[in-house]
């Protein structure tokens, strides 16, 4: 987006292309926060996962990797490798928080809402397996 649209935030950006578009809304208290359409969610994840990997499940860090190599969706499952991403396109720069410790938030809560959707499996040892038809 610093390419073609040099004076708007990463913020702006998200707003424009994710709530005109029906992928994300507001959220948060007085904070622009985004939240993520769950349906919008599901569709994603079915789309970068073929069905034999579902039905067998696979590990939440390797939806992360074929989020980011597919759609070059950042979610926050490989801290370092997402933060580098970030960091090339400038958006890392234009981020005031601690992007790295937002990026596990983000991870954590993506996970946590795809176990209550039941398009995963959270284990004892923290090991998210996302998986169809639980």
């Amino acid at each position: 987006y610093t390419y073609l649209y040099p004076n708007t935030t990463p913020s702006d950006f998200c707003y424009y292309l994710g709530i005109k578009s029906g992928f994300v809304g507001p959220g948060g208290n007085g904070y622009k926060r985004l939240l993520v359409n769950r349906f919008f969610i599901e569709t994603i994840v079915m789309s970068a996962v073929d069905s034999g990997e579902l039905a067998n499940g696979i590990e939440f860090s390797l939806l992360g990797q074929k989020l980011r190599e597919k759609y070059n969706i950042i979610i926050g499952t490989d801290t370092d490798a997402d933060y580098s991403v970030l960091d090339e396109y400038g958006i890392a720069k234009a981020t005031p928080e601690n992007l790295r410790g937002e990026l596990s938030i983000n991870a954590r809560e993506i996970a946590s809402m795809l176990v209550s959707m039941g398009l995963a499996k959270q284990y004892a040892d923290g090991v998210t397996i996302i998986v169809w038809r639980l």
